[in-house]
């Protein structure tokens, strides 16, 4: 693993409110960018105090060493009748009917 690293800190807070119904983190997610590893991160933070003042803030990082896609664990080989599935070395044949 490597080391915490902060991306950014609001300098404000959500104030109470009956119309806030104490919600926060709704709009909060990370996803994994398959291509380049990437990780993108989207949330939203407070840059002053007060009710649905929020701000959203995009970030997108990797970790050392993690470049490039991912390498498949398997091959699949159609052929007109059947379906060759290959990994590690091994390999099996299946009919494919929806091939025919």
């Amino acid at each position: 693993m490597e080391s915490e690293a902060t991306i950014l800190t609001g300098t404000g807070s959500q104030t109470p409110s009956a119309n806030a119904g104490n919600r926060w983190g709704d709009y909060t997610a990370m996803v994994v960018d398959p291509r380049t590893m990437h990780l993108r991160y989207v949330d939203q933070y407070q840059s002053v105090n007060g009710v649905f003042d929020w701000q959203t803030n995009i970030a997108s990082f990797n970790f050392d060493g993690c470049t490039g896609a991912p390498q498949p664990g398997f091959s699949l080989s159609p052929s007109s009748s059947a379906v060759t599935i290959a990994k590690n070395g091994a390999s099996g044949t299946v009919p494919s009917p929806l091939l025919r």
